[in-house]
């Protein structure tokens, strides 16, 4: 039987909400992207995983696209949604990339299948150009690190020559730490340790920086 002949809705699991099933499946959505890709995963095998029947999902979502897409907007909000939480209480950019280096070990400690996912999509979005992120669906990494150089520049953390030079050390720096430290929990400590003496240490972060 193919998949489409499960289109037809067939509402929740008893006792869960709406909200609830379907972070289900954005949560076993996410696990089969990073483990077998996009080309690799079946809105059956997402289903299976959540525990649910195929007809689940087109009661939520109306393709593996779709899901696919709700599975990284749902990724970002609760990586940035945490990384924002971090710093709400820095006061100075080097004690933010700090932060943000700490909470990400915890949240791959929590969820591997965030940085997982996240790196098997960089492939899978050159592949499938409609994968790649929309207006509906953007990457929120160049707001959400433009907006944190932007405030260190107001503070006099960094001065506006540094802007380009930074964001690409912090892309470097997370793009790292997703592809090669999110399969080894005690690899990514270690490494978020020594990144974290050295943001400390190095004058490129201080106040005033030049």
């Amino acid at each position: 039987m193919t998949e489409t002949a499960y289109r037809r809705p067939l509402g929740r699991p008893p006792s869960t909400t709406g909200e609830e099933t379907r972070t289900r499946l954005l949560d076993a959505a996410r696990w089969c992207f990073a483990e077998f890709g996009y080309a690799g995963t079946s809105n059956r095998e997402v289903a299976k995983r959540a525990g649910l029947t195929s007809g689940a999902i087109y009661h939520y979502f109306e393709s593996k696209h779709e899901l696919y897409l709700a599975a990284y907007v749902a990724t970002q909000e609760r990586i940035y949604g945490r990384y924002a939480a971090a710093i709400a209480d820095c006061s100075s950019f080097r004690d933010e990339v700090t932060a943000i280096l700490e909470e990400s070990v915890r949240l791959n400690r929590e969820d591997r299948s965030l940085a997982l996912f996240l790196a098997a999509r960089a492939n899978d979005a050159r592949r499938y150009p409609e994968l790649t992120p929309d207006r509906a669906h953007p990457s929120e990494w160049n707001s959400f690190f433009g907006s944190m150089v932007a405030r260190a520049v107001t503070r006099g953390d960094l001065q506006p020559s540094q802007v380009e030079s930074i964001l690409l050390l912090l892309r470097v720096v997370t793009s790292g730490l997703m592809f090669a430290a999110s399969d080894d929990l005690t690899k990514q400590q270690e490494t978020v340790r020594a990144l974290a003496d050295l943001v400390g240490s190095s004058p490129m972060f201080g106040p005033g920086a030049r």
